[in-house]
């Protein structure tokens, strides 16, 4: 049971009988967006973490704080938890903008940004760190 409408900033706003107190409460709308036919999509999951089935299972986000070049492609990170480990990139595909890094010799020129705790390159290409960090857990190296 509505007991008014209101129109503000062109969102419809009613005082809702059921909530009592006498506040706006949001009124749904069934207007359409869009001009093309309705889909209905199931959510299946992060492309990068398929296996994620909700936000507190998300990796932790580590920063990297050092790197090193211990192949053509392949890099030795240290993350600031202590986390030491060697990420292959042998079998990316170096496409649009990472293409430039199919070269070694460009690949080479990474460097750790303290900034924003990752992984960059002079051409301004960056990488996310938690996917590096899940690849570094995978081949971690042990220090004594």
């Amino acid at each position: 049971m509505w007991m008014g409408l209101f129109w503000v900033d062109r969102s419809p706003l009613a005082l809702c009988a059921l909530c009592g107190s006498g506040r706006g409460c949001i009124v749904m709308s069934c207007s359409l967006t869009g001009s093309g036919p309705a889909t209905i999509s199931l959510w299946s999951g992060s492309i990068l973490w398929p296996r994620l089935f909700s936000v507190s299972e998300l990796p932790p986000l580590v920063h990297i704080t050092d790197v090193e070049v211990v192949g053509d492609h392949e890099l030795r990170l240290t993350f600031e938890d202590g986390t030491v480990g060697d990420v292959a990139f042998d079998d990316r595909e170096w496409r649009g903008v990472f293409e430039p890094l199919r070269d070694p010799r460009e690949f080479a020129k990474v460097l750790v940004d303290r900034e924003i705790g990752t992984v960059v390159w002079p051409n301004g290409l960056d990488m996310a760190p938690e996917p590096l960090y899940q690849d570094a857990l995978q081949h971690q190296l042990l220090r004594p």
